[in-house]
């Protein structure tokens, strides 16, 4: 609030910016009884005039309209429902019983048998004739089921002479080659009826031996199988390096022999 005092004996009306200390003014009593602030004057002489005027400009407060929030549930159209996507779709469903669905058991593996023999050879799987050779100027290959404790069993036969047989198995990632332990054999059967039970995998080969390797067969019958792939590193393998007339047995069973 500013103050403005008239007086005659001033050259002009005067401003104060405030009202001073301990001045106030009762609006029931007569300025006129007021002694002046502004020194010794004959109060009778001045008079006081109040004249309000805002010291600053006022900033007007703003109106804030308040619109109504948007509800937060839209409503739905009920000609149309809003559409959802799956995320993914299931494979198979449930077994209305309940029961949840088995997978079949895995197949056995596929082995690869490449052999040769003079004369002649037969081959077997677990008692089942898979391949027969006659020629025994060439190697014959034949593929078949095969795991663990299954036998591959192969009677080489001789017309005569010097007579041996090469074999070489893929199973598992690996060679299995003749000239090594894994192969077992005899040149004949000492009790009678096992020439009938030598190809079943129950049946007991432990006491045959790991069949012998010739010296050099391989250059003794380079003119015959010639095409043998010799890289696998197999070898021709006797039962008895005299000979027989009959031939030689050998065995061969998927991961080892039990003969504890």
């Amino acid at each position: 609030m500013v103050l403005t005092f008239s007086d005659e004996l001033s050259k002009g009306p005067q401003e104060v910016d405030s009202t001073p200390d301990g001045f106030e003014l009762d609006p029931y009593v007569n300025p006129s009884l007021y002694s002046s602030p502004f020194g010794e004057r004959d109060h009778n002489h001045g008079t006081i005039l109040m004249t309000v005027k805002p010291s600053e400009t006022a900033t007007p407060t703003p109106t804030v309209t308040v619109t109504p929030s948007t509800s937060l549930t839209p409503s739905l159209s009920p000609s149309s429902s809003p559409s959802i996507t799956p995320t993914r779709t299931p494979t198979s469903s449930p077994s209305p019983t309940g029961t949840p669905s088995v997978s079949p058991t895995p197949s056995p593996e596929f082995a690869t048998l490449l052999y040769a023999a003079d004369n002649a050879a037969d081959v077997y799987v677990n008692g089942n004739l898979v391949s027969a050779l006659e020629d025994w100027r060439t190697y014959a290959t034949v593929s078949f089921p095969f795991k663990k404790n299954d036998v591959v069993a192969i009677h080489a036969r001789s017309n005569g002479g010097w007579y041996g047989l090469i074999a070489a198995l893929r199973a598992e990632g690996r060679w299995y080659v003749t000239g090594r332990d894994e192969w077992k054999g005899i040149k004949e059967f000492e009790i009678p009826g096992d020439d009938e039970l030598w190809t079943l995998p129950f049946f007991n080969s432990c006491s045959w031996l790991r069949v012998e390797v010739r010296p050099n067969a391989h250059l003794l019958f380079k003119g015959k199988a010639a095409d043998f792939p010799f890289q696998t590193r197999s070898q021709y393998v006797w039962a008895d390096d005299a000979g027989s007339k009959d031939g030689i047995f050998v065995r061969f069973v998927m991961g080892g022999e039990d003969c504890s």
